[in-house]
């Protein structure tokens, strides 16, 4: 320390810079220490918000399969599966015709649907699940009838202990968004369907993030942000293979964002929330939006 002509003392440039160093070091450790906090609270909501979709889809599929399945036990008692009459019933349990249709199917293969169509399907793997006893849940991308997507439960027809033959029910164009239709987290976010090795099944065509489109892979897509709290494209394909869920952090047109994955449970499907990065943080950082 160095006095002056009054006997004051004055600190050195040296210790004036440790204690601006002190200073530094100390906000951006509060910075960090504010930012890992937020970034925790915002993974954890969307991990709720996520798993909670997870959940609701599974369950709705559930309650479809299980009308499915008291459909092809009442379709079983006729003798004639394929008359006009059997096949007239199920369009009218149809809700809304043009949305969806029941297939009766033999046991070669050979379906007749509710809106008239006749169909070769025994190489479908739903149709030879279906036979082998299983109820199947299935999305296909490219009907034979229907542009798009369509979601198909088959369960066999099963009389006296044996299959008699397979009862499908197709879902298609607005059905599809009564199945899948979730509320996003964030006005800004969006829920995507995945199979486990990352092909979108489902992606929100009305929503404002349309990080991605039918057909595509969402490892093909995203590219890893650098971030410590943040897993690589491997680890997330091997917690998928598994089953498990988890929180990753990428970049998308130079934008941040956060997703969280969890299972559905069902053909090895995954639930995916993604919101933009910002929009979390703003909603974590303690000021709220007018």
């Amino acid at each position: 320390m160095r006095r002056d002509m009054y006997g004051s003392s004055k600190p050195t440039i040296l210790s004036t810079a440790a204690m601006f160093a002190v200073l530094v070091a100390s906000l951006a450790w509060f910075l960090y220490s504010v930012q890992a906090s937020m970034d925790k609270e915002a993974a954890t909501s969307l991990a709720s918000s996520a798993t909670f979709g997870a959940r609701y889809i599974k369950h709705h599929i559930y309650d479809l399969s299980d009308a499915v399945k008291a459909d092809a036990m009442f379709i079983g008692r006729y003798d004639d599966m394929f008359s006009d009459e059997t096949v007239g019933m199920l369009r009218q349990a149809t809700i809304s015709p043009k949305d969806e249709r029941y297939s009766v199917i033999t046991t070669a293969g050979i379906a007749r649907s509710t809106d008239g169509f006749f169909a070769d399907v025994s190489d479908t793997e739903y149709f030879k699940r279906a036979m082998r006893g299983v109820t199947a849940s299935f999305a296909v991308s490219d009907s034979r009838y229907v542009h798009g997507l369509v979601f198909i439960i088959a369960t066999p027809i099963v009389r006296n202990g044996r299959a008699r033959g397979v009862l499908a029910r197709s879902f298609y164009g607005s059905r599809i968004d009564d199945i899948f239709d979730i509320p996003a987290y964030d006005a800004s976010g969006s829920f995507y369907i995945v199979e486990n090795n990352g092909d979108v099944i489902v992606y929100p065509k009305g929503q404002p993030l349309g990080t991605y489109n039918d057909h595509s892979n969402v490892f093909d897509v995203t590219s890893k942000e650098e971030s410590a709290r943040s897993k690589s494209k491997e680890a997330i394909k091997k917690d998928m293979k598994d089953g498990m869920s988890g929180v990753f952090r990428f970049t998308y047109n130079g934008s941040a964002q956060l997703m969280y994955y969890a299972p559905i449970d069902i053909n090895g499907w995954y639930i995916m929330s993604v919101v933009p990065y910002n929009a979390l943080a703003f909603r974590y950082s303690g000021f709220t939006r007018a």
